[in-house]
């Protein structure tokens, strides 16, 4: 077991994680958090997949599941992308404290993050058409297109101070204040 030591609200505590992997702990764990700076996201599990962006320390994402050393994560287009188990230490809704960060930030930050989401979407898809038309490659223009929209929401997310494991509040969010 891994053990953390942990400064919240001002008062120190500790508290010990399971490594992901061990066979209880991967029914629980709902997150995953970044324990490194510049660590690779890539579309899939292995050194020699494409790197899609880098997550930094104390960056939180869904947990999908494992491939070997490989820790499948959600992130903003639904694609499988994947982070080396060595970066990652799982997290359950139990163990969130408030340092985690995940809760949307006031309207006005929100709102501009949300308008920054909708712009990024837009880019995406001239930067995708221009790179690879559809006429030319079908597949492989929809795969770029979701690699540069993981890419520039999660730039979006860094610039804003959000987690990326809060997109589908914030889409929420939105829908519900007709943003």
């Amino acid at each position: 077991m891994k053990c953390t030591a942990l400064l919240a609200l001002g008062a120190a505590s500790a508290f010990c994680i399971p490594q992901i992997g061990a066979a209880k702990q991967q029914a629980a764990t709902e997150y995953v958090v970044v324990s490194s700076f510049d660590v690779n996201l890539r579309t899939g599990p292995g050194t020699d997949r494409v790197v899609i962006t880098r997550a930094e320390k104390g960056d939180i994402f869904a947990y999908v599941g494992e491939t070997g050393e490989w820790v499948e994560i959600r992130m903003f287009s639904e694609e499988p992308r994947y982070v080396s188990r060595s970066y990652v230490y799982p997290l359950t809704a139990s163990q969130i404290v408030p340092g985690h960060n995940l809760r949307l930030p006031a309207d006005s930050t929100c709102q501009a993050l949300y308008a920054a989401v909708q712009w990024a979407l837009d880019r995406v898809e001239l930067e995708a058409t221009e790179i690879l038309p559809v006429t030319v490659d079908a597949r492989r223009h929809e795969t770029l297109r979701r690699i540069l929209e993981d890419r520039l929401i999660m730039e979006f997310f860094h610039n804003h101070g959000v987690q990326a494991v809060m997109y589908e509040a914030l889409l929420e969010e939105a829908g519900a204040k007709g943003w």
